[in-house]
């Protein structure tokens, strides 16, 4: 994608127009600010409603405070029960394979130092390691706690379109396919050009197997250089 030159005044002043067009909106989660992350993972929609309002978690210059977050989002959901009465874990099945992707994310991954990246594979790519920022988010910013329960007026993806304008993903993992024919429809355009997509079933409902191929993919691919003119 190309280079965004929104600021983070412009961004919270943005995200807070949205929210209040669509107020039980949970437009991402990210440990830090979006304007930074390089990783995406993009679904359909949330299926945890907070009683507590996005904006009670964000800070225009820091961004989002996960850990905040989690404890509202935890302490929620272990109150819920499940249909046969059970208290519900602390993360949901999708929640809980993007930690693991997160967690591999906020490790460190790979960079390739090769021309050829079209031709390249993981084991001839040579490997160098850091940090990056990671950012899960949905097509539709409405939860519900189920896909077909999300009502026809809040089938809203303007929202998403925004963020992905507003941020630089160098890698995309869209889950589902309603995910993945969304972020098809963007990939068509130059927007995504140099974006690694990669893309699986639900997280909710990916294997073992099916997770560990989609970690398997995180590698970036190089960052466009401009020519040095002269």
């Amino acid at each position: 994608m190309t280079t965004s030159a929104m600021t983070k005044t412009q961004f919270d002043n943005h995200l807070r127009h949205h929210l209040s067009q669509c107020p039980k909106g949970r437009p991402f989660l990210c440990d830090g600010h979006p304007l930074a992350a390089e990783v995406f993972i993009v679904g359909f929609n949330s299926a945890t409603v907070l009683t507590r309002r996005f904006v009670k978690f964000w800070n225009a210059n820091a961004g989002m405070d996960l850990a905040r977050f989690d404890q509202v989002y935890c302490s929620q959901r272990t109150r819920q029960k499940t249909k046969t009465g059970r208290s519900k874990q602390p993360f949901s099945p999708t929640r809980a394979r993007i930690n693991k992707i997160a967690d591999e994310v906020s490790l460190g991954l790979s960079s390739p130092r090769n021309r050829y990246w079209a031709q390249s594979t993981i084991k001839r790519a040579v490997r160098v390691r850091r940090p990056y920022l990671w950012l899960a988010t949905n097509v539709y910013w409405f939860p519900t706690p189920t896909q077909s329960s999300l009502p026809k007026a809040q089938m809203q993806n303007s929202y998403f379109l925004w963020l992905m304008g507003a941020c630089n993903p160098r890698i995309i993992i869209a889950h589902g396919k309603q995910a993945q024919a969304a972020v098809g429809d963007l990939a068509s355009g130059p927007s995504l050009k140099n974006v690694k997509l990669i893309t699986c079933v639900h997280l909710s409902r990916i294997s073992t197997v099916g997770l560990n191929a989609v970690l398997a993919q995180l590698v970036l691919p190089p960052k466009k250089r401009t020519r040095k003119s002269g």
